[in-house]
């Protein structure tokens, strides 16, 4: 499996551009580029949830494995910065009469799209004669529980959706202050969830706060990151290796959170000088909802059907196919509901 992840890395190295002398301050947070990110980390969780359905024995496939649990959480981090930085910059633009429209048009729109999916989930759990309690189907419509679905992420970011509509509600114009808002309510939903769930629910959530307040101070942050090679140099040696330390000791909360933070500038400061420019990770990166939601259904339904006992690979790619199949069908679902509720109002 390890020679997977060496193909995606020098797959993600085609049509690359790499400014070593100057600075890829126009687009290493544009649209192509943040999804291009996006694609790279999209594949590295189909590659962690697929071990959950394979038993790695090979050496090679165990190196792999390996790979993947020492990334753990933070191959999302990347997903809750960019969020929090697009909604940062979409405030600067649209002002107010973009957060009025965050329960709707972020809550109940994320919502109803997880919910769809999961309606699949259920349908497919009948077939299969997989028995979920009550209470658990009624609770993963609000991503609580699980019926064979991914579920952890899409509920944090619907709880980060509304901490941030209220803390920009009451602070309205005033972005610092709402942005610590933000973050303080992000501590409580941590403090809050770690009595509750495992630390993979809340351990990355305040990259999100921590895009917010990079779209807030970007000039200024891009400014002492451009300033000269040697600042470049040592922001990104001191956040990989403080990536690595915090990662050393992990098994404290905190510790946890810091690595995700500090591996979210490790990438930001790269992105500085290498730009992915690969159209079909760009492409994975637009679909990453449809993506994360529905690759368990093929991973599980084609180790039921016994392919992955004929051959490692084989299931690898079949599933992978076939996620991208329903992937765009799904797509089409969502767009035919979209038009229908949330059709947007004539001037």
């Amino acid at each position: 499996m390890i020679f997977v992840y060496v193909a995606l890395f020098l797959f993600a190295l085609i049509g690359a551009k790499f400014s070593f002398r100057s600075y890829n301050t126009k687009e290493y947070l544009s649209m192509d580029s943040t999804n291009a990110v996006r694609g790279v980390f999209m594949a590295l969780i189909f590659l962690s949830h697929f071990m959950q359905y394979y038993t790695y024995t090979s050496e090679f496939d165990k190196l792999g494995g390996n790979v993947s649990r020492t990334l753990g959480q933070m191959i999302v981090v990347m997903f809750m910065f960019y969020s929090g930085y697009g909604i940062g910059e979409s405030v600067k633009r649209k002002g107010m009469g973009y957060i009025k429209s965050f329960p709707k048009n972020r809550v109940l729109k994320t919502l109803l799209h997880f919910d769809v999916a999961i309606l699949i989930y259920f349908i497919l759990s009948l077939i299969l004669e997989l028995n979920y309690p009550s209470g658990q189907v009624a609770l993963a419509f609000i991503g609580w529980t699980s019926i064979g679905n991914s579920n952890w992420y899409i509920f944090a970011v619907i709880i980060l959706y509304v901490i941030t509509w209220i803390a920009f509600s009451i602070f309205r114009k005033n972005k610092v202050a709402a942005a610590a808002g933000v973050t303080l309510l992000t501590v409580v939903y941590i403090v809050v969830m770690s009595f509750f769930k495992e630390y993979w629910w809340y351990d990355t959530v305040l990259c999100y706060a921590a895009g917010l307040w990079y779209s807030l101070f970007k000039e200024k942050l891009e400014n002492l990151l451009t300033k000269h090679n040697a600042v470049w140099l040592v922001i990104t040696t001191a956040s990989a290796v403080g990536w690595w330390v915090s990662h050393m000791y992990r098994v404290i909360v905190p510790m946890r959170i810091l690595e995700a933070i500090l591996f979210t500038l490790m990438v930001i400061t790269l992105s500085l000088k290498v730009s992915i420019r690969n159209k079909p990770l760009i492409w994975l990166g637009k679909h990453t909802f449809e993506i994360y939601i529905l690759m368990r259904m093929p991973m599980k339904l084609l180790a039921l059907w016994g392919l992955k006992d004929i051959n490692v690979y084989l299931y690898l790619a079949a599933s992978f196919v076939a996620t991208l199949v329903i992937c765009v069908l799904f797509s089409y679902l969502l767009k035919g509901i979209d038009k229908l509720i949330f059709r947007p109002q004539k001037a």
